[in-house]
């Protein structure tokens, strides 16, 4: 009796913060629903790198936010007037406070390379769990590969082998995109589009 109150109790303290997840991912499909990613991405995110593999599942999502929000006033007036509104979307977002404390937390206490001083081919982002692939530019969205380390691979694969019903992916694809700038009718400042894709 003893074990099955301790089993009750203990899948009713787990049930809670998985509930939680998954109304909080429910809440966010529905006020951010996926876009078509054919109109939406590009062919290197759909594209995987390696011979061999295949891209299963491409998601993006996006929303309107004002461009004033996008392009804060020191944005505005820093050294480069012509960062890229690209560029200026994945810095605001890799700066953000939920993607600096998920690289301090990866990293063991520093969250690493954020894009503060931009971005280029090669480059580890968030605490070296991002490889830049294309550089953001004029109607050119960042482009970055993350990998699952290989022994975490090789421990999946043996469960499997045991009957484990799961696999890890070996890593996918993010892409950072702006759409046009603009206003639509009622809208009192310029707004521009915001898109985030990812494939895997």
């Amino acid at each position: 009796m003893l074990r099955l109150r301790t089993l009750v109790l203990a899948s009713g303290i787990a049930s809670v913060p998985i509930l939680y997840v998954r109304s909080r991912v429910l809440s966010l499909e529905h006020a951010y629903p996926s876009l078509p990613f054919e109109t939406t991405s590009t062919s290197e995110l759909r594209t995987p790198t390696a011979p061999g593999t295949r891209t299963a599942y491409t998601d993006v999502y996006g929303t309107r936010v004002p461009l004033s929000a996008l392009r804060p006033s020191s944005a505005s007036n820093s050294k480069d007037p012509l960062t890229s509104l690209e560029e200026v979307w994945a810095k605001a977002f890799f700066q953000s406070g939920l993607m600096k404390l998920e690289g301090t937390l990866a990293g063991f206490g520093s969250p690493g390379d954020l894009g503060e001083q931009g971005f280029k081919p090669g480059q580890r982002l968030l605490a070296g769990m991002m490889n830049v692939l294309r550089a953001p530019a004029k109607e050119t969205p960042l482009l970055v590969r993350w990998d699952v380390p290989p022994h975490v691979i090789t421990f999946f694969e043996r469960l499997a082998a045991w009957g484990y019903p799961w696999r890890i992916m070996e890593g996918g694809r993010h892409e950072w995109r702006v759409g046009q700038v603009g206003r639509l009718p009622g809208e009192t400042e310029d707004m521009v589009v915001v898109r985030f894709a990812a494939a895997h």
